[in-house]
């Protein structure tokens, strides 16, 4: 958790990676993590993730139809 109380988290995987752990389609992945960041509900640069509001993604998700 940074000073602001954005959380920043470290991803070592690539979105396939993920998306095989999780049983799911890479293209889903791929979505879900674009629909995220075009809401400004996280930022990614490189493997780095960013979530200003943490509540706010946590009501994205819960939302969501995935």
């Amino acid at each position: 958790v940074s000073g602001d109380g954005s959380v920043v988290i470290s991803l070592p995987m690539t979105r396939l990676d993920m998306a095989s752990m999780l049983g799911a389609r890479h293209e889903t992945v791929y979505r879900t993590f674009a629909d995220l960041v075009s809401d400004n509900v996280l930022s990614l640069s490189g493997q780095t993730v960013m979530i200003p509001d943490m509540r706010r993604l946590v009501s994205e998700l819960d939302s969501a139809d995935i």
